[in-house]
């Protein structure tokens, strides 16, 4: 196993859940948003990410909240790097 791959795997298969999840798959596909749109979400999840990550006395909650907040981000970064790849 290389660094990181049993993490990454894991956190993948997070991601995948939270794009399919019934309120993000009803946003449609990522592919028809402008690239400025997708930037801004990523950057609304970014500050959502900040907020779990900067409460004091996390619970076990906090920390599902944690991972779900970085999964979105990670989603909206891989939305932002496809639609690029998409242009070429």
């Amino acid at each position: 196993m290389k660094r990181g791959e049993i993490e990454t795997l894991r956190f993948a298969q997070k991601m995948v859940e939270t794009m399919n999840m019934p309120k993000n798959a009803a946003k449609g596909d990522w592919k028809e948003r402008d690239w400025l749109e997708l930037y801004v979400g990523l950057q609304n999840e970014v500050q959502e990410l900040f907020s779990e990550c900067a409460k004091e006395n996390k619970s076990p909650e906090d920390y599902d909240r944690i991972v779900s907040e970085a999964a979105d981000v990670a989603c909206y970064a891989l939305m932002l790097a496809d639609k690029f790849r998409a242009l070429e």
